[in-house]
């Protein structure tokens, strides 16, 4: 009997230990110091993806540049920053559509520094390209290996369907967007990691999710990434009901943002969505001898810019 009671004893004291879950339990990606294979990572996929982006630096202003860009003195003075969140995307003579603050301050701030060469806007266009891709890195390091993390973000590097977004500078508001919401997604996840989620815990992604919203609205689609996250990288037995109540102070967070957004939005443009897909400019009367290869004609039509016969 000794032998029996001394085995329950030392049941008691060392207890086995529980299986550890899969969120939960996962070790945290560091920030500093980063391992070296992460340095790495790092410095290939900056490789690859200046090497992919890289003949974009020598190209101009085309297609949307020209009416947003080119021919915007809005963008050709560097006002206070707060007077571009009362204004439309587009030019006023083009028809008051889409609300982008952030981006036209930041084409503003290009022209001032470069006096409107080409180059530096398409030099920003290439490192928010490498940004992009290491926010989807960092993301990809809290939901895979790291040699996994890698290939993924270096498929992202390489990626032809970023050709567009990378070559035109308006396609800038897309890359910053490619960016903030995998830093957010990010965050969520590493934030999980370490534990319950408080009031605080939604500030940052909160942050990030205005300014993405104020670079392109695309970025509504946040929320449900968070969700997903939730879902399908969150393993913990947990009761649909407790994982609301775990992801709520960052939900809330995001709504709030997207309420007061979508507020400003409507009363910047005049309508909640039907100046976006309806704007004045659309139903201007084509000029003379002028084929725009897409079907519609801005109000002040160049044709040598739209390539009209």
């Amino acid at each position: 009997m000794a032998p029996s009671a001394g085995r329950k004893g030392e049941s008691r004291l060392n207890p086995p230990p529980s299986p550890p879950a899969v969120w939960a339990g996962a070790a945290v990606p560091p920030i500093y110091p980063l391992p070296a294979a992460a340095r790495r990572h790092l410095v290939l996929l900056a490789l690859l993806c200046l090497g992919a982006s890289f003949t974009s630096l020598g190209n101009g202003f085309a297609l949307d540049d020209l009416p947003i860009i080119l021919r915007n003195e809005r963008v050709h003075a560097l006002a206070a920053p707060w007077t571009w969140f009362g204004q439309t995307y587009w030019p006023p003579d083009q028809g008051p559509a889409l609300y982008r603050p952030l981006a036209m301050l930041s084409f503003a701030l290009q022209w001032a520094v470069g006096g409107g060469s080409p180059f530096v806007f398409h030099l920003a266009s290439v490192l928010l390209y490498l940004l992009a891709t290491l926010a989807v890195y960092w993301l990809a390091r809290h939901c895979l290996s790291p040699a996994f993390a890698f290939v993924a973000a270096g498929l992202f590097a390489v990626h032809p369907v970023h050709v567009e977004a990378v070559g035109n500078v308006v396609g800038q508001s897309e890359v910053a967007v490619g960016a903030l919401v995998p830093l957010a997604v990010a965050w969520y996840v590493r934030a999980r990691r370490r534990g319950p989620l408080g009031v605080r815990d939604g500030a940052p992604p909160a942050l990030l999710y205005a300014i993405a919203l104020c670079f392109k609205e695309h970025a509504v689609v946040l929320p449900a990434l968070i969700v997903l996250a939730e879902l399908l990288l969150q393993e913990e037995p947990i009761t649909p009901r407790v994982r609301i109540e775990r992801m709520r102070p960052v939900l809330l967070g995001l709504t709030a943002v997207l309420v007061v957004f979508w507020t400003v939005r409507t009363m910047v443009t005049g309508g909640l969505v039907r100046r976006d897909f309806f704007p004045p400019s659309a139903a201007v009367t084509k000029p003379p001898g002028c084929s725009p290869p897409w079907g519609w004609y801005p109000s002040t039509c160049d044709c040598c810019s739209f390539r009209c016969t």
